[in-house]
């Protein structure tokens, strides 16, 4: 069924044995990050149930990332919405410029892109925590050294 708006309607699919083929596979997010060669990150996957609209689990989110060229993941997953009881796919494509692209549950394409996550800015900014992290770290060694 299509909407004034000429979009598809999500309709809830039998489970096939390609879902819980899926299902059986790691999850998502033990699979993070994906780190292209330009140093875009996507660092989180989140999904939600198409008919509560529940977010679902990152534990219960199933399947692989593949990476067809060097400039784009695909992560192919099945999640359990544990409200509604049902299996829920997902298909995104992401691109080394934060692009990203979903398949909703009607089969419509969603466009979007991602800053907060990725890009050479939050690269960059994770490093410069992490070495500042470490020179308090020493700084702090140092002051006790001289204290005693």
């Amino acid at each position: 069924m299509e909407t004034a708006a000429g979009r598809k309607e999500p309709s809830l699919k039998p489970v096939t044995p390609e879902m819980l083929e899926l299902f059986e596979k790691p999850t998502i997010a033990s699979q993070l990050p994906i780190v292209f060669d330009n140093g875009h990150i996507f660092a989180r996957f989140e999904g939600g149930c198409t008919v509560c609209r529940a977010p679902v689990d990152a534990e219960d989110i199933h399947g692989v990332i593949t990476r067809p060229f060097p400039r784009v993941a695909i992560v192919q997953a099945i999640g359990a919405c544990r409200s509604c009881k049902i299996y829920v796919p997902f298909f995104m494509r992401y691109k080394d410029d934060g692009r990203t692209e979903t398949r909703d549950a009607a089969g419509n394409w969603i466009f979007g892109h991602s800053e907060r996550e990725g890009g050479r800015a939050s690269r960059w900014a994770a490093e410069t925590m992490w070495a500042l992290a470490l020179a308090i770290a020493v700084l702090g060694s140092l002051v006790a050294l001289v204290a005693r």
